[in-house]
């Protein structure tokens, strides 16, 4: 199974949307012209549908694993912050690989009014969390106690974290295609900033490739 992640850009405009998903056909290039995007703005979505020419469709990154695919979409919200950016349809930031709207078959199979409830009350199950919820749930109006907090504190002093770790370094990152994007004063803050996890940062300087297929990070020195 592969997963991409897509860019939607308007020929005239220049204005963009980046989103993920997985292809319902096997011919990418042809699911993304057939899909267009999740996208929620009415407008930039019948102006897709009306007059598809006027748009450039692109697929930026191929997966064969659905996590990396969410992580690469993330990343690059991040980086071109597209909740806010003007230049970009998106009206959110996917941050959370949780979520996922991308998605072969159109999940409402074309049904509409009764017969997508019915649709909906076979297939789509609610599970019932309630006794887990407020007062029930373990956790309800606890706190750690000192003596847990101070052991954590305790733990803590004295570590040297990201820039100001002895063996820290600057590292540069760049594109697919090797432009110079941003210095990065430690890995630490470029693994922060795009939510990675563990030491992806130092993995790709040390040994050489992409992360999640978008950019590469070397040490300066």
């Amino acid at each position: 199974m592969k997963y991409y992640v897509y860019e939607i850009t308007h020929k005239n405009t220049q204005m963009k949307y980046i989103g993920k998903r997985t292809p319902y056909y096997d011919n990418l290039q042809y699911d993304l012209e057939k899909y267009q995007s999740s996208t929620t703005d009415l407008e930039f979505k019948k102006e897709m549908e009306e007059h598809s020419e006027r748009f450039e469709f692109s697929i930026t990154a191929i997966f064969n694993d659905s996590y990396l695919c969410a992580w690469a979409e993330i990343t690059q919200h991040k980086f071109y912050g597209v909740g806010e950016n003007p230049d970009y349809y998106n009206k959110a930031t996917q941050s959370s690989i949780g979520f996922d709207t991308a998605g072969k078959e159109p999940w409402n199979k074309g049904l509409k009014g009764d017969e997508l409830k019915n649709y909906k009350s076979k297939h789509y199950k609610v599970p019932d969390h309630s006794a887990q919820r407020g007062k029930y749930n373990g956790m309800y109006e606890k706190k750690h106690k000192q003596l847990s907090l101070n052991i954590m504190s305790t733990n803590r002093k004295g570590k040297c974290i990201g820039k100001n770790h002895p063996n820290s370094k600057i590292v540069n990152e760049y594109d697919i295609e090797w432009n110079f994007i941003k210095e990065w004063e430690s890995a630490e803050e470029a693994n922060s900033f795009y939510g990675f996890g563990g030491n992806v940062v130092n993995g790709s300087c040390r040994k050489g490739n992409a992360v999640f297929g978008i950019s590469y990070f070397r040490y300066k020195d």
